[in-house]
């Protein structure tokens, strides 16, 4: 039994599918072999540069805002970029305090999730377990005071999955999947129906089928486990999506029914010329593999002469790129599909996309011969790639935490298990006499 509680916390697992990027958040991409790249433009997101950031490959997740945070496969944290007001977490802070390279925070090994802010850094622990650190002028780091914290704070002792930060405000949704806001509550984007600011973590409404929830500059869009999606906050440019312009202090479901899958929503694009872009966007992607979006789109930036797309009500974009499936995390700059990742939210009609193709970026052969499981964190389906010179039919067991085990069926080496509760568990692979042990996150 202990042996399966330390495989629960200390397990690392690679993700690998057909897409050679994984995960995108502002300047940095992360790639399936746990190798990190950058994003750079000779001007104003033209001529794009791929470079490797790194040497290491066991990066996991990636987040950045104006500030970056990044977990690598052993459970460690790490930072670099601004820290003007401790978003390190290194118990320094100033505005000649810039970190240029990766530094690791504290020596724990079981953080799970990383959300940088504009200001303040958040991350979850593999207990669930919230964080927060930084700038905390407006209580945004829910800690009860308005006190900044140079090192990570613990945040109350509920256990959450998942958590994204506005603009000194915060939204994370509880193990229950309760709702839960704190921080900044000028126009009502904490949608408690009122105009307070908190600075402890305070329930939106009682609903408890939340699954995500993303933060732009000054609105919220959600996501229910039907399917549904929610906005509130600013709608000055229609970026909530009811087809007025009306703010509103409470949930609202966006009316375009149900079936959708990932959201996302814009707040301050960090430019990589160093600018700033006040953007009011939300984006969707539906089950069928199309993205749409609503509020103001496109960059203004001279590359596209100024140009703006305003709409109060949800429309396709990117129409002709199939299968997309995920989308950058802060500011939306990203959509990755089964094949590419593309560069969308710099273009002025959002009817195309600068493609960032896999091609010059392949993964070598060694990096194919072994075990891979991706999505990791995973929501339903989980699919597993075995070395290839495996070839014996495999069985896997999930753990929980108490040491339970259920055996798991495959198809094609696809696992369903969308029946689980969040939470962090542990695979046992067997095959040709081999025992193979991952950690899984489930959302």
């Amino acid at each position: 039994m202990k042996n399966l509680l330390n495989l629960l916390i200390l397990l690392s697992v690679s993700s690998f599918n057909a897409q050679c990027w994984q995960k995108n958040s502002g300047e940095f991409g992360l790639r399936n072999d746990g190798t990190l790249w950058k994003f750079s433009y000779a001007g104003y997101f033209q001529d794009l540069t791929v470079s490797q950031f790194d040497t290491d490959g066991d990066w996991q997740s990636i987040s950045q805002k104006a500030s970056v945070l990044a977990l690598k496969e052993n459970g460690t944290l790490w930072a670099w970029g601004n820290n003007f007001f401790g978003q390190m977490g290194n118990g320094q802070a100033g505005f000649d305090n810039y970190i240029n390279d990766p530094a690791m925070i504290g020596t724990d090994t079981d953080w799970a999730y990383v959300c940088a802010g504009n200001v303040s850094s958040f991350a979850l622990k593999t207990d669930g377990s919230l964080w927060g650190w930084g700038n905390n002028s407006i209580g945004q780091l829910g800690i009860g005071s308005n006190v900044n914290m140079l090192v990570p704070t613990k945040i109350g002792e509920a256990s959450y999955i998942t958590v994204t930060s506005g603009y000194y405000n915060t939204f994370a949704i509880r193990n229950d999947g309760t709702l839960w806001a704190w921080g900044y509550n000028n126009i009502g984007q904490l949608g408690t129906g009122d105009l307070i600011s908190r600075s402890v973590p305070t329930q939106i409404g009682l609903d408890s089928d939340w699954v995500s929830v993303k933060a732009g500059y000054n609105h919220v869009v959600a996501l229910k486990s039907n399917g549904t999606i929610w906005a509130w906050g600013s709608n000055n440019n229609g970026q909530l999506g009811d087809g007025t312009n009306i703010n509103k202090m409470s949930p609202i479901q966006v009316p375009i029914g149900s079936g959708w899958t990932k959201i996302a929503a814009s707040g301050i694009t960090f430019a990589v010329i160093g600018g700033q872009i006040y953007n009011s966007t939300s984006l969707a992607i539906k089950s069928d593999g199309t993205l749409w979006g609503w509020g103001k789109l496109g960059s203004g930036h001279p590359a596209t002469a100024g140009t703006y797309l305003f709409t109060t009500s949800p429309v396709q974009l990117a129409v002709g790129i199939p299968n997309i499936n995920n989308l950058s995390d802060n500011d939306t700059e990203y959509m990755a599909t089964d094949t590419n990742m593309y560069l969308i939210s710099k273009l002025s009609d959002w009817t195309s996309a600068m493609q960032i193709p896999c091609v010059e970026l392949s993964l070598s052969p060694n990096d194919l011969d072994t075990l891979k499981i991706y999505p990791n964190p995973v929501n339903n389906i989980i699919t597993i790639t075995l070395p290839h010179s495996m070839v014996g039919n495999p069985e896997y067991v999930l753990y929980n935490f108490s040491g339970k085990a259920v055996p798991l069926k495959s198809d094609n080496g696809n696992i369903d298990i969308s029946r689980f509760e969040s939470g962090v568990y542990a695979l046992e692979i067997t095959i040709d006499s081999n025992i193979f042990h991952k950690k899984i996150i489930k959302n």
